[in-house]
C-alpha cells in the first residue's frame, strides 16, 4: 500500500430533485458507478481516500462554489494526488492549475478516447500531470503531445461480482447487457432472434430496461453465453469494454466481438471466445449452447485469469508505482500557464455550450441568479462575444421547449400512476 492521501473526484449523477428531470440534458446522468471501478480499488492502493462528489456538489452549489470547495479540500488535507474520472466540463482549468500550484499531482482518467481524443481529451493535456487512458492506442498519441500517459483498463474487483447460484440450471440461453442505441447492437440482436437464437437483452432502450449491478451479476452468472459487442458508441473503432471483465469476473462464459489487444489479456479459445463476423458468432453460439462442459471450463479459466491478474486495484497499483518512480526521478515540475487559445475552436465551443445549458436550466427551474449567472460568466471565457451570444440564444430557444415537454411528461406520468 502507498502511504499517501489522495483526493478522488467522482461524478455520480444528479441528486437535486429540481434538476433530476433534466439530468441527461445537463450531462450528469450516469449509470456507471465510479466507486466500484475507482473508489474501492483505490482504497486498496492508498492509505487515505478523500471523496468529493462533483456531480452532487455541482447541482447543489453551482460551478464557482464547487471548484472552490475542491481547492479548500486541497488546502485542508494536502493530498499527493487528485484523481479525476473525466466526464464533461464541470471542473475548470484554472482549478487544476491551482491544485498543481498547491503541490498535488492531477491524474485524469480518460474514457472513450477511441472517439473523444480529438474533440475532448486533447484539450485537458496542459492541465494534467499524468493521464490514464482506457484506449491502448491513444497512449502514444498523448505521449507525442508531451503528456505522461498510461494504459489503464476499466475492470472491476472480485468481491463485487460474487453470487451464489441456487441450482445448476442456467436460466438464460444467450444474453446481452448494454445500451441498445450504441453502434449496430440492435441489428445484431434482431438477426440473432431471426435466426432462432433465444437472446435476452437488458439495458437502456431494450424492453427489459436498465438493470442494477446485482441484477447484472445474476444475468452474467446464469446465462449460458454472454455476448459482448465492442464497437464504440459512434461505431468508429472497437474498444476493450468493461463488460469483458465484468462477465469473466462473475465466472460467466464470454463470447466477445474481437477487439485488437484482447489477446494480450486472455488466451482466446481457452479463457474467452471471440468472433469476427455474424456467421462466426452464430456458429460459436450454436456450438457452445450444447457443449456445456467445454463452455464451463473456458468460463472457469477466464475467471482465474481476470481475478489473478486484471483486477482494478492491481492495475492501479502498477500504474501508480510507475508514477511514484517518475516523480522520484524528476524533482522539477513544469506547470503550464492557463491559455484558452491552446484549445481548438470546437473544444472551446463545447465548453461554452455546456455552461450555457446549465445556466438556462438553472434559471428556468428557479435557482438563484448567482448560480446561473456564474455559469454564463464561465461560458464567456471560451468564445468571442458574438459566438457566445449565438450559443446563448440557440440554447435558450432549444432548451425552453424541452423543459416544457419534460414537465408535461412528468405531469402525465404522475396523473397516470395508480397506487396498487
Amino acid at each position: 500500500m502507498i502511504n499517501q492521501v489522495i483526493l478522488y473526484l467522482p461524478h455520480t449523477g444528479c441528486h437535486n430533485e429540481r434538476l433530476k428531470p433534466y439530468a441527461e440534458e445537463l450531462g450528469v446522468n450516469t449509470n456507471w458507478d465510479p466507486d466500484l471501478h475507482l473508489g474501492q480499488p483505490l482504497s486498496k492502493v492508498f492509505s487515505q481516500i478523500i471523496r468529493f462528489d462533483v456531480g452532487e456538489s455541482y447541482a447543489d452549489n453551482g460551478v464557482v462554489q464547487t471548484n472552490r470547495k475542491i481547492i479548500n479540500l486541497i488546502k485542508e488535507h494536502s493530498p499527493k494526488y487528485v484523481i479525476w474520472p473525466t466526464m464533461t466540463y464541470e471542473i475548470l482549468e484554472e482549478t487544476f492549475q491551482e491544485i498543481r500550484e498547491l503541490g498535488a499531482y492531477v491524474v485524469g482518467w480518460f474514457f472513450d478516447d477511441e472517439t473523444r481524443f480529438d474533440n475532448y481529451s486533447i484539450g485537458w493535456i496542459p492541465y494534467m500531470d499524468y493521464i490514464f487512458t482506457a484506449d491502448k492506442f491513444s497512449v502514444q498519441r498523448y505521449q507525442q503531445l508531451g503528456a505522461k500517459a498510461y494504459h489503464v483498463l476499466v475492470t472491476c474487483e472480485p468481491e463485487n461480482f460474487i453470487i451464489s447460484r441456487t441450482n445448476t440450471d442456467y436460466e438464460i440461453a444467450v444474453s446481452f447487457v448494454g445500451s441498445k442505441s450504441v453502434a449496430d447492437r440492435a441489428d445484431w440482436v434482431k438477426k440473432l432472434i431471426g435466426d432462432g437464437i433465444s437472446t435476452a437483452t437488458f439495458g437502456n432502450g431494450w424492453d427489459n430496461g436498465f438493470v442494477s449491478h446485482d441484477e447484472m451479476v445474476k444475468i452474467f452468472t446464469t446465462s449460458k453465453i454472454n455476448i459482448c459487442f465492442t464497437k464504440s458508441y459512434q461505431g468508429k473503432r472497437n474498444q476493450l469494454k468493461g463488460k469483458i471483465f465484468d462477465i469473466t469476473m462473475c465466472g460467466g462464459f464470454l463470447l466477445c466481438e474481437y477487439v485488437e489487444g484482447i489477446e494480450d489479456l486472455f488466451e482466446i479459445g481457452k479463457e474467452i471466445v471471440c468472433f469476427n463476423s455474424y456467421t462466426e458468432a452464430i456458429e460459436k453460439i450454436n456450438y457452445f449452447l450444447i457443449h456445456k462442459e467445454e463452455r464451463e471450463q473456458i468460463a472457469k479459466a477466464g475467471k482465474t485469469r481476470v481475478t489473478s491478474e486484471l483486477s482494478q486495484h492491481m492495475l492501479f497499483k502498477k500504474a501508480f508505482t510507475a508514477i511514484e518512480i517518475d516523480i522520484a526521478n524528476n524533482s522539477e515540475r513544469t506547470l503550464n500557464s492557463v491559455s484558452f487559445p491552446q484549445m481548438t475552436r470546437p473544444i472551446r465551443m463545447a465548453h461554452a455550450q455546456y455552461h450555457i445549458k446549465w445556466a438556462t436550466i438553472l434559471k428556468h427551474v428557479g435557482f438563484e441568479k448567482t448560480f446561473w449567472k456564474d455559469e454564463l460568466n464561465v461560458s464567456q471565457k471560451y468564445v468571442s462575444y458574438f459566438t457566445w451570444m449565438y450559443l446563448r440564444h440557440r440554447n435558450f430557444t432549444r432548451i425552453i421547449p424541452l423543459i416544457g415537454r419534460l414537465r408535461r411528461k412528468i405531469k402525465d406520468l404522475n396523473k397516470d400512476t395508480k397506487i396498487l
